[in-house]
């Protein structure tokens, strides 16, 4: 064969290859809705469970990416990782049954059953995050780094379209089935699961070059090169500081629009799907910005934007919450766009091919571990103050408001940390600024038409993106 004929057969089996990843993303969207959907939250209210309880729920998954750090170090010894990638997330997806089966016919009591589920998904999310790492590394092999942020850009728009169309599907089956969460949370996980599996199995066909690895250097050298990194080290404790600020709030968002403001599951199933809509419209919109100026000022864009979700479910009441939050969520779907595209855009440009899982490994690990403890921290506080009320300016102040304020300051204060981000290429905020109110109205304006010129072209931890 000839070189100019091995290259055509190699530059198909890339677009290949980027269509089968873009497809099985969409599949994993809806994996993640059907089990990690209002009807969840809703499903271990009936059982009983407590708001610690909740931010146990919610800190596993984010500290359990910990584990990222075994996951790079076993990528760095593998010469091919497609076998371990697929064999640990499937095993990871099947044990989301078993979460299930506890609680309903193992262990009917919630004092026994919840930590039998807080084990299973301990052994679930290891699975994941050991799979998730050379997972990362893979892609960041196979996409051109030309267009590396555009795809992702591309590629998060479909997942969130997805995103949104599958929660749109929860909400109507959830009003429609006048059953409790332990009938209709089980339907949600089946389907789910399933869609996560056929999601793997794509992967068969996906093009793997040979992996780089570091089985010569020593394991201290390796796990603490990204924080001799002068440039990835700032983006570091900005990922650890912003997780922090984002899950003390955000783990609790769905059961206070539950438990507080009294929404059914149907309609919170619905306004959380307006999280996928803004994502789909702005994600590729955002990563042609970042492949145009860099990463370093969208995220310090979006970050100074991302308190106000926050402040808005400070404001809202039982009577504007249904109004109000999915205007709120649309929009802030869209700044989630943009620091997802950055932030994935920045963690896997600037690691070193030869150590590039230790690098998303320090990012996801550390930053997991910290948005964890937060969350647990949170509802600890939530569960310790369950009577804690306050009357300012003519409506009482609950513990969650506490909880809010705490994230939103917080949310604040990083947005100083991310202008601190290291990237020498990047073009100041100043500039995208520039460039964003030369475009926006009219983009804005054009914005109907827009949508469906983008559906008809080509056909991105989840733990919860809310928040």
């Amino acid at each position: 064969m000839s070189n100019a004929a091995a290259s055509r057969g190699s530059h198909v089996s890339i677009r290949l290859s980027l269509r089968l990843v873009t497809v099985a993303g969409c599949l994993a969207m809806v994996f993640i809705t059907g089990v990690m959907n209002p009807a969840f939250t809703e499903f271990f209210r009936e059982l009983g469970a407590d708001e610690f309880q909740f931010g146990i729920l919610s800190g596993i998954p984010l500290i359990m990416l910990s584990l990222q750090f075994v996951g790079a170090w076993i990528n760095n010894h593998l010469a091919h990782r497609k076998a371990f990638f697929m064999a640990a997330i499937i095993a990871a997806r099947l044990l989301h049954f078993v979460l299930v089966l506890i609680p309903l016919f193992i262990l009917r009591d919630v004092r026994l059953a919840m930590p039998a589920v807080f084990a299973v998904l301990v052994l679930a999310t290891a699975l994941s995050n050991l799979g998730a790492t050379p997972w990362f590394s893979w892609m960041a092999d196979i996409i051109p780094k030309r267009v590396f942020n555009t795809y992702w850009g591309v590629r998060q728009r479909w997942m969130f379209l997805t995103w949104t169309l599958c929660f749109l599907g929860v909400a109507a089956f959830t009003k429609l089935v006048t059953q409790p969460a332990a009938v209709t949370y089980p339907a949600l996980v089946s389907l789910g699961v399933t869609a996560g599996i056929i999601d793997i199995l794509l992967f068969v066909r996906v093009h793997e070059p040979v992996n780089t690895r570091t089985e010569k250097r020593s394991a201290f050298d390796v796990v603490f090169e990204p924080f001799r990194h002068r440039n990835f080290r700032t983006f570091v404790w900005f990922s650890c500081a912003w997780q922090s600020a984002v899950m003390v709030a955000a783990a609790f968002m769905q059961l206070y629009a539950l438990k507080v403001l009294g929404l059914h599951v149907w309609q919170v199933t619905m306004i959380w799907s307006l999280l996928g809509l803004g994502t789909a419209v702005a994600s590729k919109w955002f990563g042609r910005l970042a492949d145009r100026f860099g990463q370093r000022p969208i995220l310090a864009l979006t970050v100074a934007l991302k308190p106000c979700i926050v402040v808005v479910f400070l404001c809202v009441t039982r009577a504007t919450a249904p109004w109000v939050l999915p205007v709120a969520f649309f929009f802030d779907s869209m700044l989630n766009a943009g620091l997802w595209v950055a932030s994935n855009g920045y963690m896997l440009r600037v690691a070193p091919r030869e150590n590039r899982s230790m690098f998303v490994a320090a990012i996801t690990g550390f930053a997991g571990i910290c948005g964890g403890l937060s969350a647990m921290a949170a509802g600890w506080y939530l569960k310790s103050t369950p009577d804690f009320s306050v009357m300012l300016f003519g409506r009482p102040w609950i513990n969650y408001h506490v909880v809010f304020v705490v994230s939103a300051l917080a949310r604040f204060a990083c947005v100083f940390m991310a202008l601190r981000i290291r990237e020498p290429e990047s073009s100041g905020t100043h500039e995208v600024l520039a460039h964003i109110a030369g475009h926006w109205p009219l983009r804005f304006l054009r914005f109907p038409a827009g949508l469906r010129g983008n559906g008809a072209g080509n056909g991105a931890n989840a733990t919860r993106a809310e928040g």
